[in-house]
């Protein structure tokens, strides 16, 4: 369960997510970081794009992708650091495209449909096909019943 006021009221918000919220609060503690420091202040707030993408990379585990391929995006120089890394590895596994204007609008606020897409697109890119190799992560995805007798 969250321990901070932040990650549970979170957890309030999103129960069925609530080990996944404190998973990504202790990534973000080791990094001596808050859900502040990725964007999140409140459990009722808007979600911006930059600040997701970097959400979902703790909670998913995901490495940086090669930023290079943010060039083609014009207002990629608005993202932050870990955003950036976090942005390319969606990218480079298409479960991020862009707004279709060469943009990214990493400060643009995500709705509902879009949170709904994302987050479908994201799961799907991290848990990859059995014995195949997750897009994003890199890491061989175990086939069913792997390690059982």
């Amino acid at each position: 369960m969250p321990t901070t006021p932040l990650g549970k009221e979170l957890a309030k918000q999103a129960a069925w997510d609530s080990a996944n919220i404190a998973r990504v609060e202790g990534e973000l503690k080791k990094e001596g970081k808050t859900f502040a420091d990725i964007g999140i202040t409140s459990a009722g707030q808007t979600v911006k794009r930059g600040p997701l993408m970097e959400f979902f990379a703790h909670t998913m585990h995901v490495e940086g992708g090669d930023t290079s391929v943010l060039n083609r995006f014009s207002d990629s120089a608005q993202l932050t650091p870990e955003q950036k890394k976090a942005m390319a590895a969606f990218v480079e596994s298409d479960v991020v495209s862009g707004t279709g204007d060469g943009k990214l609008d990493p400060n643009g606020e995500v709705n509902r449909a879009q949170f709904a897409k994302i987050s479908v697109n994201v799961m799907e890119a991290t848990q990859g096909q059995e014995g195949g190799t997750n897009p994003v992560t890199q890491e061989t995805v175990p086939t069913h019943g792997a390690g059982q007798q």
